[in-house]
């Protein structure tokens, strides 16, 4: 759970590693401000511990299937 303010509430966050087609178009929906597909080795500097240690679990997983 993570402490969001505003609004002064906790959310959820729920997070999938998955593999896009290449030349797949991301879709955004209305509940999201922005929504990219990147490369593993492009993941921008912004992103958080918990999303850098999906990716490593994923291509892990990747690597092993």
């Amino acid at each position: 759970m993570v402490w969001c303010h505003p609004p002064h509430t906790y959310h959820l966050d729920v997070e999938y590693g998955a593999v896009a087609p290449a030349g797949v178009e991301a879709v955004i929906s209305a509940e999201s401000l922005d929504l990219r597909w990147f490369p593993v080795e492009e993941i921008p500097e912004l992103s958080d511990e918990a999303t850098r240690r999906l990716v490593r679990r994923t291509r892990e997983v990747l690597r092993s299937g």
